[in-house]
């Protein structure tokens, strides 16, 4: 009997990131093991999108996100642990538009057929709203895998000349 390959479907959902926390969107479980602090890199992330400097108001999610880091990690490791953790992470990406912004331009974004127009209009969106993403790993208390995001706007530094560290 031929064995039958199991179709993923992948599963895109955009959620508000005003209302909701990460840990919310996420729906992560209280880590069993790590009593201080478990998530204190989603925690960070998400202090980081919601500084008025970035403004994160939305994040898509990618329910099924295959990781090459994280892949290598699982075939060495978590492969062989008796927790039978998944091999495939969760991706989200972030946006300073609203949700319903987000959804709207990616299906206008969906229907250009010309290539060129297609590839200038993504650019001039992804300039504008994308402010990056982050591969959320299906670990307990460690999920924040490779993250790539906007930073800070650029702003003036002035060094005090007479300023002297003194040990």
């Amino acid at each position: 009997m031929p064995s039958e390959k199991k179709k993923i479907v992948q599963k895109i959902e955009i959620a508000s990131f005003v209302d909701s926390s990460l840990l919310d969107l996420l729906r992560l479980p209280e880590p069993v093991f790590i009593k201080d602090d478990p998530y204190r890199q989603l925690l960070y992330l998400e202090d980081y999108l919601r500084d008025p400097k970035i403004g994160c108001e939305s994040v898509l999610i990618e329910h099924h996100y295959i990781d090459r880091d994280y892949m290598e990690d699982h075939s060495v490791f978590y492969s062989k642990s008796l927790a039978g953790l998944p091999n495939h992470c969760k991706r989200l990406h972030f946006f300073k538009r609203t949700s319903g912004h987000i959804q709207a331009e990616l299906e206008r974004l969906y229907k250009i057929s010309e290539k060129q127009h297609f590839r200038d209009a993504s650019r001039l969106f992804s300039d504008e709203a994308y402010l990056g993403f982050s591969v959320i790993k299906p670990l307990n208390g460690c999920p924040v895998g490779r993250t790539v995001l906007k930073c800070f706007p650029k702003i003036r530094r002035f060094v005090d000349p007479d300023f002297r560290l003194h040990l």
